[in-house]
């Protein structure tokens, strides 16, 4: 084992050992705690896609006999 991997396992064991709260984390908790009232709005609509259209009529075509399935 290198001398570079051992600093980085003892760095993590540290990192855990000290499991203090991380301020990025708990802002994160709270945003998402925000957007879970959202869920009562109605779904939005997506607007229409040709793309998707098109992949849509490709996969829904009859195929060709030589082509592999």
């Amino acid at each position: 084992m290198s001398d570079e991997a051992w600093t980085a396992e003892e760095e993590r064991r540290r990192l855990a050992e000290s499991a203090e709260p991380v301020p990025e984390a708990d802002a994160l908790e709270q945003t998402e705690e925000l957007e879970s009232d959202d869920d009562d709005e109605a779904p939005s609509i997506p607007p229409e896609v040709p793309e998707a259209d098109a992949l849509d009529q490709a996969r829904t075509a009859p195929r060709d006999d030589d082509e592999p399935r």
